[in-house]
């Protein structure tokens, strides 16, 4: 029964992985301006990712279902 289910779940995983999900990054309407350089870099690393259209996708953006 375990054996069943193990095996369910890798090939439930497997097919996942083949479902293309796209991904893009609209041009910037208003960009955001900074009075402190310091705080724009900051909010560069910390922040961008997920708050802008300027995204750097991770390797695990790719691999479903964490995508």
């Amino acid at each position: 029964m375990w054996r069943r289910l193990l095996v369910g779940a890798i090939l439930v995983f497997g097919v996942l992985q083949v479902i293309p999900v796209h991904r893009t990054n609209p041009p910037v309407v208003n960009a955001v301006v900074f009075a402190d350089p310091q705080a724009e870099r900051i909010a560069q690393i910390a922040c961008y990712d997920c708050h802008t259209n300027d995204n750097q996708w991770p390797w695990y953006s790719y691999v479903a279902p964490v995508s």
